[in-house]
């Protein structure tokens, strides 16, 4: 990611986020959108592009994964899993926090040798969060 591709990012964050986030309220959502805007130039950040136009991205904190989000029209071929096949190649283990109710994500998560090591209620939105873990 190049400090050029922030914009773009967050507007895949913040459309993707209101999709599979429909259970909270968007204004929660632009809530958060600074903060996480904040934490994705901080973090690392691989972007998977075509035409010079990102299709989906994912943001690490050490090996936690902060966001992963691939464009509606783009889902389905692969993208998400090349994103996390590359940190994979990196980290031996990776984490991260999944709403049980977005159980796309979940099964995606799952799907790529995820388990669920804890389950928690979030603070801020009420709903349960599955913390998730891969180990190579």
């Amino acid at each position: 990611m190049s400090e050029k591709d922030t914009d773009e990012i967050m507007e895949i964050w913040l459309s993707e986020n209101m999709l599979v986030h429909s259970f909270m309220s968007n204004d929660l959502i632009m809530k958060n959108k600074e903060r996480t805007e904040q934490l994705i130039k901080k973090s690392k950040v691989f972007v998977c592009e075509k035409d010079n136009e990102i299709l989906g991205f994912i943001s690490l904190s050490g090996n936690y994964i902060d966001c992963l989000y691939v464009k509606s029209k783009s889902q389905r071929q692969g993208i998400g899993k090349a994103l996390m096949k590359h940190c994979k190649n990196i980290f031996w283990s990776l984490m991260i926090k999944v709403y049980q109710q977005n159980e796309n994500a979940v099964s995606f998560f799952e799907k790529q040798s995820f388990f669920v090591r804890d389950k928690m209620d979030n603070a801020e939105t009420g709903e349960t969060e599955l913390f998730m873990e891969w180990i190579r």
